[in-house]
């Protein structure tokens, strides 16, 4: 799931409510707690706006999340021509390709992430 929230940010679902709408799948609980651990490892910025009625919470990508995306765009088109020549009959033995590119992401953000 995080590496959706990620994408939904960086895309421009800033709001609670638009990320929810915009991760097909994903209830208020899960977004939430989601959301703590990427701040908690310094991927995204919460914002509040103060004196805002009712208060306006938005979410931001950080330095280092926007220096990781064009990896994720990389993984994403790779992912795409892995997944035609999967439908054309080449096995991926066993591997749930929606797994496997969470995984791979988390692999390349701890790796990213060790070196800066």
């Amino acid at each position: 799931m995080e590496l959706r929230i990620v994408v939904g940010i960086a895309s421009g679902y800033n709001r609670f409510n638009e990320l929810q709408r915009a991760v097909e799948g994903i209830s208020a609980r899960v977004l939430s707690n989601e959301l703590k651990d990427l701040e908690t490892n310094g991927v995204i910025v919460r914002k509040v706006e103060e004196g805002a009625t009712p208060v306006m919470v938005t979410y931001e990508p950080t330095e280092y999340a926007k220096r990781v995306i064009p990896i994720v765009n990389t993984i994403a088109d790779w992912g795409k021509i892995t997944e035609i020549n999967y439908r054309m009959n080449v096995t991926c033995k066993g591997i749930k390709m929606g797994n496997f590119y969470q995984a791979l992401f988390l692999a390349v953000i701890m790796s990213y992430k060790a070196f800066f």
